[in-house]
């Protein structure tokens, strides 16, 4: 008896074998003729034959690549445009300034609501824009945003005190 979804199975051999003769129906899995798998094999093949040079490839990873290191410099620091940032504010001498400006900064320990103080007054001696705060179970940075970089002072925890450890032209959190 036919199975309802079959097709005849095709022989390659010249002796034909009884189990698998020309002309008689057999079950799907016997099924030799070009399937949607096949067909779907062949238009692959041949868009890979259609497709654009080895060279044209090769520019995709080297194109990665070259992202790749600029966001590892950025991430760093180390990117032309931060170097920029970093050189005027040593040129307009934001860090000395700074140190002119709140000259005990590193000889004394601040608690949690006097480094908010001390945003109050960054606020008023400079005007880049507003200073943050972030803060984990270890430090305190105070920042603000110039370009490409955050210069910022960090605040090591002591106990239930901070102390300022020191400015950085591109801050970063320590975890």
């Amino acid at each position: 008896m036919a199975q309802q979804n079959s097709t005849p199975t095709l022989s390659k051999s010249n002796v034909s074998d009884q189990r698998f003769a020309a002309g008689h129906e057999s079950s799907p899995k016997n099924d030799i003729s070009l399937s949607d798998l096949l067909l779907a094999r062949q238009r692959i093949r041949a868009m890979c034959d259609e497709s654009s040079p080895c060279e044209e490839v090769e520019a995709k990873p080297m194109a990665v690549l070259m992202r790749l290191q600029h966001l590892k410099m950025f991430s760093r620091g180390q990117s032309p445009l931060q170097k920029d940032d970093v050189a005027t504010l040593h040129r307009q001498q934001f860090d000395k300034k700074l140190k002119a400006q709140f000259p005990d900064m590193n000889q004394r320990t601040f608690h949690h609501h006097e480094i908010y103080d001390l945003l109050i007054g960054l606020n008023a001696f400079c005007a880049m824009g507003g200073w943050y705060v972030r803060e984990n179970n270890q430090e305190m940075i105070v920042h603000t945003c110039y370009g490409s970089i955050f210069p910022g002072l960090r605040f090591k925890k002591q106990g239930e005190t901070y102390r300022c450890v020191g400015f950085n032209f591109n801050i970063r959190l320590a975890s």
